[in-house]
């Protein structure tokens, strides 16, 4: 029997790591789990929970050690956790997701609770830690603007000490529903508001494209591992960390207020923004956010992100229009000297994009990766001549037109997802023969 100790912040971090204790039971047979707060979080075969209650200091000896990070306990990711938890242990990309084993539907779980399939708002009013929790009538203020906002019903769900709720909430699930049941309800959802990263975890294995507004409290917007969420975040909180750290400022969890001071203006005009059709952060830049943790699975290697812009991905060599090298022109990389392709929100830029694919192939080794982000047809106002991107869209990607190309220039595809995702976008990741 092999053994393994989770060292964790929460239960969300948790959750992340079953993917991976999944995989290992698959190739080690049974497994024996020493961790805190597990017990309703795995039900797998083959595995058994000492629940040990400790989080951050190890304390068995195991076979494999699952951390946030071994040394402070503390850091906070750009991507998913449950990549970080795989690099220890060497395991494939591919099988990074979260596992958590149910044998419930949406509909069944929607139908007990009375509640219409895309037509409510979740809330989650607790967090793991307890400084990063606001003000009992702030939380009210933001849930009542929630529902004057919308005109749906807001279902509180999680868990916490006790039961109490808004007066504005309509269904109270807190302490009510298990792990398993809660990422059904998130699946019915149409917005989620959240004060901690578990429902990011569970929406990680359910792929929900719904909008989630996280008010990450104490968290530096520069350190959250989901930078593609809606957040909210106090300014005062940058006094509350050495400057430059990488670390969760430790004076907040020595119970900083200031921190957690909601300001009801900023928060309205986010709230608003997130109900809006077309939020405004879909035309800052930055595409890649919400695609790099899934293009992390795929990329890896020496490759090039062309049209990397100000956002270059991870590890990859940028590519802009420059006069050296550009989309059409990666003269500076022989024939199949690359692993991976990277490009994100740029081929809507070129008049001559078929010519640039068929540059990318050229550099790909045999068995390289290309990997593509486009923006969604369904999305009028990145179509040429819109208001917001006037003539610098050239044309509108198509996935069936993209794909039939690439294949027919001899790449297979690997993985895809036709969207529209939350950020009105496809992705398909192709590989050459």
């Amino acid at each position: 029997m092999k053994s393994i100790e989770l060292i964790m912040g929460g239960r969300g971090d948790c959750i992340a790591a079953t993917g991976m204790i999944s995989y290992l039971r698959s190739i080690d047979g049974e497994i024996q789990v020493h961790g805190g707060g597990l017990a309703d979080l795995l039900h797998l075969e083959k595995v058994s929970i000492i629940d040990n209650k400790h989080r951050l200091e190890k304390r068995a000896k195991t076979d494999y050690t699952l951390a946030i990070e071994p040394e402070t306990g503390y850091t906070h990711f750009k991507q998913h956790l449950c990549h970080h938890f795989a690099d220890q242990l060497g395991i494939p990309r591919s099988i990074r997701r979260p596992h958590i084993v149910t044998s419930l539907s949406t509909a069944f779980i929607l139908n007990i609770h009375k509640l219409p399939f895309k037509g409510y708002i979740v809330v989650t009013r607790r967090a793991g830690w307890e400084p990063r929790v606001p003000d009992e009538q702030d939380m009210d203020w933001v849930i009542a603007h929630l529902k004057q906002r919308t005109g749906l019903p807001i279902v509180e769900a999680g868990g916490a000490p006790d039961s109490r709720v808004s007066c504005h909430t309509d269904i109270n699930l807190v302490n009510k529903t298990s792990i398993q049941a809660l990422y059904h309800i998130l699946d019915g959802a149409k917005y989620i508001f959240t004060l901690d990263s578990m429902m990011y975890h569970l929406a990680m294995e359910r792929h929900i494209r719904t909008p989630v507004l996280a008010w990450w409290g104490n968290i530096p917007p520069a350190l959250r591992a989901y930078p593609g969420s809606f957040d909210y975040h106090n300014e005062s909180c940058l006094e509350c960390r050495q400057k430059d750290s990488l670390t969760v400022p430790s004076r907040c969890f020595n119970g900083t207020r200031s921190c957690l001071a909601l300001d009801k203006e900023k928060m309205a005009a986010i709230i608003d923004d997130m109900l809006a059709p077309y939020p405004r952060f879909l035309n800052v830049g930055n595409a890649k956010s919400f695609i790099e943790d899934i293009a992390s699975e795929y990329c890896r290697g020496r490759g090039v992100d062309v049209g990397a812009g100000r956002f270059p991905f991870q590890d990859a060599t940028p590519v802009d229009n420059g006069t050296d090298m550009n989309a059409c022109n990666l003269q500076k990389f022989s024939d199949g000297s690359l692993d991976y392709v990277f490009s994100s929100h740029c081929l809507e830029h070129l008049d001559s994009w078929k010519k640039a694919l068929s540059e990318w192939i050229r550099v790909l080794k045999k068995g390289g990766t290309l990997f593509l982000y486009l923006p969604h047809e369904s999305m009028v106002l990145w179509h040429p001549n819109s208001p917001w991107v006037g003539p610098d869209h050239r044309w509108i990607p198509v996935w069936q037109r993209v794909s039939d190309y690439l294949v027919d220039k001899g790449m297979a595809i690997t993985a895809l997802d036709q969207g529209p995702d939350r950020y009105f976008s496809f992705w398909g990741v192709f590989r050459k023969f």
